[in-house]
């Protein structure tokens, strides 16, 4: 299969990403993908951009998870349990797609970054409510059902923070 390389040379990450998205939405359906890669102080961003038909796996597969071992760490900022009600959802979704729910590591919350630089009420979530709040969803706390599908334990919780 041939591709294009396209070297975009020196540029921060904001213009990288301006410019794959771009790229993205205006290739044709027939177009060859485009391998697109910049240089950056210490790294190099890449960013392989494909026609949907040839994209591996099926489409109902191709959910970040679903392509490679990887296990979501979810963020879960909100104090009313949206977000964590939310990947209870897709969690059921991949267990009525595919037989077996999505596996998360743990949840990723941002209190202390709120208290260094300051955020809404309702997204500073401590480390131990997101965890709390994830592990409700998905094992169905905040749902009447006799079974729960998705149940599972949750091995991490984080916390974002501000530096230097």
């Amino acid at each position: 299969m041939l591709a294009r390389w396209i070297r975009f040379g020196p540029t921060a990450q904001r213009e990288f990403d301006a410019a794959y998205a771009s790229l993205a939405a205006v290739q044709p359906q027939s177009a060859a993908p485009i391998v697109l890669w910049a240089e950056e102080a210490a790294r190099y961003p890449f960013a392989l951009i494909a026609p949907r038909r040839l994209a591996p796996g099926r489409e109902s597969r191709w959910l970040s998870w679903g392509l490679a071992a990887a296990y979501p760490l979810p963020q879960i900022y909100r104090t009313d349990a949206v977000m964590a009600k939310q990947w209870y959802g897709l969690s059921l979704y991949t267990k009525n797609l595919t037989g077996s729910s999505m596996w998360i590591m743990g949840s990723l919350t941002q209190s202390t970054a709120c208290a260094q630089v300051g955020c809404s009420a309702q997204t500073a979530n401590t480390p131990s409510q997101g965890w709390t709040q994830l592990w409700n969803a998905v094992n169905c706390k905040y749902f009447t059902t006799s079974t729960c599908p998705t149940g599972q334990t949750l091995t991490y919780s984080t916390d974002m923070s501000w530096t230097d």
